[in-house]
C-alpha cells in the first residue's frame, strides 16, 4: 500500500494513514497525477491537519498543495 508509513513519526508529521487518505491517493492518480505526486499531495494535506478529514477534503487540499494542475 502506497500510504503505509504515513502514520509513522518522521519529523513533525504524525498523521495516521486512513481509508480516506487511500481514497484520495487513488482519486489523484485517476485525475492524471503520478503516484509520486499524488502521494506528495496527500502527505501535504495530512500534514496540514487533514488526518481526520474525509477523502473529498483531502483531495481538495492536495490539489491546492500540488498547484491545482
Amino acid at each position: 500500500d502506497k500510504l503505509d508509513g504515513l502514520g509513522e513519526t518522521t519529523g513533525t508529521s504524525a498523521a495516521p494513514a486512513s481509508a480516506a487518505a487511500d481514497d484520495a491517493l487513488r482519486a489523484l492518480v485517476s485525475l492524471g497525477y503520478s503516484s509520486a505526486d499524488a502521494e506528495r499531495g496527500v502527505r501535504a494535506a495530512l500534514d496540514a491537519g487533514g488526518g481526520g478529514k474525509a477523502a473529498t477534503e483531502l483531495i481538495r487540499t492536495a490539489l491546492a498543495k500540488l498547484g491545482g494542475r
